[in-house]
């Protein structure tokens, strides 16, 4: 007995190294077959087939339990109790062996069957977790850009911001080149700020348009005329040529075609070492209806070409060519990537035409809605003829950003009043009964941000909540967010400033405000 005893529990140990193993389901299976053994013997005998089933029973449970892999460990036993049976009740041998080693197939592949649906189940758990842990990886790693980016981009609208205004008063010169070099600098590491974090919402699917009525041609004028330094420091000719069928207003993302155009344009400066770089756009199909435009965008240089090995991959990001020779600047292969993904989302596909040595064209065509220019002609451009002086409150609290935004704007003919953050400017309100024509309220400020204080602004009386707001931000919002700032802002300008930029909205903005006059909108005290 002491011997049985031990040689049972030698079967525990080893069988307790088997992943998964437990000790109760396999005494019962023990139990079972020694129960069968005892008192079911005749069985045999009387219900053939019935008793080879029950023998079996035991090892088809233990298979659907624990896999086919504890059959191996425990099927020896029941094959010896099983002959040792058949031995007792004087059976034939054939049918001693048939029996067990018919149920153990059969088990066997019970056993197959349920741990590769373990295994199924067992990886799906896995997958899902890992999704998860990727999405939320992700999803930081975007936070976390966007943070990165809006420290960057926050001085960098200050350096921008005073470089733009020294170059307005500056005179040709030394002087002037040096202002032009750091104003190049300042777009192109803005640019790759905005690329990367582009590239980044590009993988989690949260690019997306934001539509608005802007004046095309308005639009191909002044991305040609902020690249028309950076040409002229290589010697180059940089022309706009635009087909006089385009209609003046279309609902469009300005903020996104700038960016694709900016990003041809640049490239197109950057290898090209004589000659020129032109941006054409024309009318390639108009609906029957009129009320939609196809417009085809090129921007065709004489540089040094792409070799045609090269032209599939350079939309690739992180893709370079750094031909011996090059004219061009050190760049992370970013722009052409993203305005690839950016044409796409437009609905065209940006589409390259090369000749090595010759010069390249890059082009793409998106189809616009027409749109209605809300009586533009009847009203003059407030910065060309700004009329009566026009109050404007700003709020930062960063103290460099608010001072060059105020002075952007004295530059434009407005009269400016600045604070610290939104608190003090409802603290103003309420103290001076004043109203400005415009307000510019930074996204993130101390006591009270931009956001917080549009809301109470516009709980107000009419005559505050109805004063035009735009949002001025470091961060490249989401879709969802956007949809949220818009809802509380007329418009949003992005750090870092263009002074142009700034004057458009300004414009937008005095217009409105000449249209709520007859709504009690007061003027500045």
């Amino acid at each position: 007995m002491g011997l049985g005893s031990e040689f049972f529990r030698q079967i525990l140990v080893q069988a307790n190294r088997i992943p998964g193993f437990k000790a109760t389901p396999f005494v019962a299976f023990i139990v079972w077959e020694a129960a069968y053994a005892i008192f079911f013997v005749d069985l045999h005998l009387r219900i053939g087939p019935v008793a080879k089933f029950l023998a079996v029973a035991g090892v088809g449970w233990l298979a659907i339990f624990y896999g086919w892999r504890i059959i191996l460990a425990v099927y020896p036993i029941f094959l010896a109790g099983h002959l040792w049976l058949h031995h007792s009740a004087s059976l034939p041998w054939l049918q001693g062996w048939f029996g067990p080693i018919l149920g153990g197939a059969a088990c066997v592949l019970v056993g197959l069957t349920s741990e590769y649906y373990r295994r199924a189940i067992y990886s799906e758990r896995k997958l899902a977790e890992s999704l998860e842990a990727l999405a939320d990886s992700l999803d930081q790693q975007t936070r976390f850009m966007a943070m990165a980016a809006h420290e960057i981009r926050t001085p960098l609208n200050a350096i921008s911001g005073h470089t733009q205004l020294l170059l307005r008063a500056q005179d040709a010169g030394p002087a002037r080149e040096g202002l032009v070099h750091i104003r190049k600098a300042t777009e192109h590491l803005g640019s790759l700020v905005a690329n990367i974090l582009d590239l980044a919402r590009a993988k989690t699917e949260t690019l997306a348009l934001n539509l608005s009525t802007e004046s095309l041609i308005s639009l191909l004028s002044d991305t040609v005329d902020m690249h028309t330094p950076f040409a002229a420091l290589k010697g180059l000719k940089l022309a706009v040529s635009i087909d006089e069928r385009i209609p003046e207003f279309v609902e469009l993302d300005r903020m996104r075609l700038t960016q694709v155009l900016s990003n041809l344009i640049s490239n197109a400066i950057k290898y090209t070492r004589t000659g020129s770089v032109t941006l054409e756009a024309r009318v390639v199909h108009r609906k029957v209806d009129a009320t939609n435009v196809e417009v085809q965008f090129s921007v065709r240089d004489t540089g040094i070409g792409i070799a045609a090995e090269h032209q599939k991959a350079v939309f690739d990001a992180f893709y370079k060519i750094d031909p011996r020779g090059s004219p061009g600047e050190g760049s992370v292969g970013l722009g052409l990537s993203i305005a690839a993904h950016l044409c796409k989302l437009m609905g065209g596909q940006l589409k390259l035409e090369s000749v090595p040595g010759k010069g390249s064209v890059f082009s793409f065509s998106v189809r616009f809605e027409k749109a209605s220019g809300g009586g533009e002609s009847a009203i003059a451009s407030s910065v060309a003829n700004p009329g009566p002086t026009r109050a404007v409150w700003i709020a930062d609290d960063n103290e460099a950003n608010l001072i060059v935004l105020g002075r952007m704007l004295e530059s434009l003919g407005f009269e400016v009043q600045a604070f610290g953050d939104g608190a003090e400017v409802l603290d103003f309100i309420e103290a001076n009964d004043a109203r400005p024509d415009v307000m510019i309220l930074d996204a993130h400020m101390g006591r009270m941000g931009g956001l917080e204080t549009a809301a109470e602004l516009s709980s107000r009386d009419p005559s505050t909540s109805s004063i035009p707001r735009i949002l001025l931000t470091a961060e490249t919002l989401t879709p969802k967010l956007e949809d949220r700032m818009r809802s509380s802002f007329d418009q949003i300008l992005y750090k870092p400033l263009d002074i142009d930029d700034l004057a458009q909205a300004m414009d937008r903005s005095i217009e409105q405000a000449m249209g709520s006059v007859d709504r009690g909108l007061t003027g500045h005290t």
